[in-house]
This record gives structure tokens, sequence and C-alpha cells, in this order.
């Protein structure tokens, strides 16, 4: 098997399991799904040769199984300074820069209440989105493609269909 067709298996594992994380209304559920898949797209760009992008996944792993017990602005901050760290020292180009950007959005979400958690994850996504068409990686195209619409349903699910059901009066 090519390592171009292993990474895109790779990253069907954490396509599945990512349509299904923004589904989640519960925030740990939502989170240990969203570490799981980063695991797996880390692997994915590190095949890819995509060092900067493997490294901030791979840190975006821990980051969700920390923002499971603690969201703080000092934590927030810290894997914001990793992020540069790692972009600095694997720095290639522009996928680098996009890659920092979009982690930014989606670290931020981490540290946030679920509305707004759920509006930086579809930025951040809609970033990757673009990192990944430049990269040429199919299914990687496919899962940001799918998380972002994903994330776009569950807030209209979430948000915009609650508040504009009519009260229920007993």
């Amino acid at each position: 098997m090519s390592v171009f067709i292993a990474s895109q298996v790779l990253v069907a594992f954490a396509l599945i399991i990512e349509a299904t994380a923004m589904q989640m209304k519960r925030k740990p559920h939502l989170l240990v799904l969203l570490s799981l898949s980063c695991l797996f797209n880390s692997f994915h760009y590190f095949l890819l040769e995509q060092a900067t992008a493997g490294f901030i996944f791979l840190l975006s792993s821990v980051r969700f199984l920390v923002n499971l017990r603690w969201q703080n602005l000092r934590l927030a901050a810290a894997f914001l300074s990793i992020s540069f760290g790692i972009t600095v020292f694997t720095y290639t180009g522009l996928l680098s820069l996009l890659g920092l950007c979009a982690t930014i959005f989606i670290t931020l979400s981490g540290f946030c209440k679920d509305k707004t958690m759920r509006v930086l994850m579809i930025i951040g996504g809609t970033i990757w989105l673009v990192h990944n068409v430049i990269l040429m990686s199919p299914i990687a195209i496919i899962l940001e493609l799918c998380f972002v619409v994903s994330g776009v349903v569950g807030f209209y699910r979430y948000y915009f269909l609650n508040s504009t059901a009519p009260s229920k009066k007993t």
C-alpha cells in the first residue's frame, strides 16, 4: 500500500469520527471524539510529510482531552504558544501558516461556551479546508467539508431551531 493511500485511510477514520462528533450535544462527548479524530488526522499529515499540521493535530488531540477538565485562558495561551512554536520550527510556507491560523480558532473554541465553541470550530474548519485543498488530500478535503457542514447543521439544530420553536405551555 502506498504512503498516500495509507494517509487517506487514516483520514477516512478521522472523517467518520469527526462527523459524528459535531452532532453531539454534550460537550464531553464531542471533545473525546474530536481528540480521537485529531490523532488519526495527525498521522495522516505525517505520512504526507506535513510536519506542522501533524504536530498541530497531535497537540490538538491532547488539548481536547485537557478541555474535558479545564478551560481557562492560561491553558489557551499555553496551547497557542506551543502551536506557534511548532509552526516556527516546522515552517514550510503557506500550509504552515494556514495550519496555525486554523488552530488558533479551534484552540480558542475549546475554552468557550458551546455556542461560541461551535462558531469558532466552523471558522477553523474552513481554514483547514483551504489547507487541504492546497495540499490535495482528497479525503481530508471531504473531512473538513463534512466537519464544517456538520458544525453548521449542529449549530442550526441546537441554537436556531431551539430558539424559534414555540414554547410549550402546560
